[in-house]
């Protein structure tokens, strides 16, 4: 019997030891992506995903146009939907979540995932984790239930330990749930919130809105919290009633954008608390809510238009017990300074201005001060070195300013170099002139107490506030000038 050559008997073996892979690899490429829909590989329409095998993590997932439903937890590395058409996933067990490593999940059309999300790596307990959620331009990538006043699930992180940030783009709904996320930055399209949707431990999440980009809500009397609002984008209400929006300010911080609402019955409240200063600089803020600012300073360096909201007759500023207001900017509101409120105009020296300061404008504002107000007023070498609050409008004292003795109002003066107090310098100036409640005053010292101010105090003179020396110091002061001018004549 004639036996073949070593080399060809070699030839199976080689063979078999090459299509194995091969057959492993095609196994392996035919597990990576599951398309439903129509008569596709991978799920049918409306097929659950008990029904499919099991995933590991390393699975992206692509869903069709068609329905299907979670029916226990599943682990997969990405979540691709719609293929121009409308996919949903729903939860079909309670309590079954859908496990994304990468973070990764994009929307071709109209796509709700409406089941408990859990992103990142289990097996991962540290360092940074951005997840990426990419909407269409036209419907929306929905996470939560569709059903209007429905509260949905929401998204958790695989590891708390991981520092958590979503980006989105796209148009992109959060509707109903918790959101447990460090970051948010919406790069373009929106970010809508609706259904009392909320981020967990707010205080603790900041926003970025890049310029082109929006954040929006249908949450009316659901406020919003966040620890910072930065970018250059819109913050804008389009839904019936009034939504709360409030920046608990750790860390000083800057928002470039808008505050505004879509029509007339969508109004925008904004509160600040806190204890940082959060500045805003874009010059066509028209919300028509109060603005509280409970804690931190607001430093309005840009313009707070009127509102054309007819129906809203308060669109007031109100600076609280522990909050500051100050800036170089226009607002075109009534403000009122509470007790225990400060006023600090100026980014260090400057003008904050109360009113329009358009020629011809003929809008005229109220700035209110209580007893009991706080004022930081800075001045350094030169006239124009000087902090100046001015109101195209009246300054109205409300409550006691003119009884003698220490006032509870507190005005403090802080010299920020060689800058050295002037007879006259103005505190505040108006346009229209002070009241003491509903009654006009052009003259009258003001029981408020000054600090660091070498004895001068604080008096009405027309419509403006100045420093004037206490009573006793301008009495030596005529009496030295008089002297000085009797021995001058003696001397001719």
């Amino acid at each position: 019997m004639t036996t073949a050559p070593d080399s060809l008997r070699a030839i199976p073996a080689l063979l078999l030891k090459c299509l194995i892979p091969c057959m492993l690899c095609s196994a392996t490429a035919l597990a990576q992506v599951w398309v439903g829909g129509g008569a596709t590989n991978g799920w049918e329409a409306n097929d659950n995903w008990d029904a499919t095998p099991d995933f590991d993590g390393t699975d992206d997932i692509t869903i069709g146009n068609f329905s299907t439903a979670l029916n226990a937890d599943r682990f997969i590395n990405s979540l691709t939907g719609g293929g121009g058409g409308n996919s949903w996933i729903n939860a079909g067990v309670s309590g079954s979540t859908l496990t994304i490593k990468s973070g990764n999940v994009t929307q071709s059309g109209s796509g709700r995932i409406n089941a408990q999300v859990v992103l990142g790596d289990p097996n991962v307990t540290s360092g940074d984790f951005t997840a990426n959620f990419s909407g269409p331009s036209a419907g929306a990538l929905q996470f939560g239930s569709g059903a209007a006043g429905a509260a949905g699930p929401g998204l958790s992180r695989a590891d708390p330990g991981q520092s958590w940030t979503v980006v989105t783009s796209g148009n992109v709904n959060m509707r109903g749930g918790v959101w447990d996320v460090d970051h948010v930055q919406i790069t373009s399209g929106r970010l809508r919130m609706e259904n009392s949707a909320e981020f967990a431990g707010g205080v603790n999440t900041t926003m970025q809105i890049d310029s082109g980009a929006e954040l929006s809500w249908g949450n009316p009397n659901q406020p919003i919290t966040v620890a910072a609002l930065t970018g250059g984008g819109e913050v804008v209400s389009r839904q019936s009633g009034e939504w709360t929006f409030r920046v608990n300010a750790g860390e000083d911080h800057t928002f470039e954008g808008r505050i505004t609402q879509q029509e007339s019955a969508r109004r925008t409240a904004l509160t600040l608390d806190g204890s940082a200063t959060w500045t805003l600089t874009g010059n066509d803020h028209d919300y028509t809510g109060i603005t509280n600012i409970d804690g931190g300073t607001l430093r309005m360096n840009g313009i707070v238009l009127e509102g054309t909201d007819a129906d809203v007759t308060d669109k007031s500023w109100h600076v609280n017990d522990g909050g500051g207001l100050g800036g170089i900017g226009e607002i075109r509101r009534d403000v009122f300074v509470n007790e225990g409120g400060t006023l600090r105009p100026g980014n260090s020296t400057g003008v904050l201005t109360l009113g329009d300061s358009s020629v011809g404008s003929g809008l005229s504002v109220n700035l209110t001060l209580e007893d009991g107000f706080l004022y930081e007023w800075e001045y350094d070498n030169g006239m124009a070195d000087r902090d100046l609050v001015h109101v195209i409008g009246n300054l109205v004292l409300d409550g006691d300013h003119f009884t003698s003795g220490a006032g509870a109002s507190v005005i403090t003066l802080m010299n920020l170099g060689t800058g050295s107090l002037q007879i006259g310098d103005i505190l505040f100036s108006t346009t229209e002139g002070i009241l003491d409640g509903a009654t006009p005053v052009t003259s009258g010292t003001l029981n408020w107490d000054v600090q660091d101010g070498s004895g001068f105090f604080a008096a009405v003179d027309g419509n403006n506030i100045v420093l004037v020396p206490e009573p006793g110091t301008l009495a030596l002061l005529v009496i030295a000038l008089g002297a000085s001018f009797i021995a001058s004549r003696r001397r001719k």
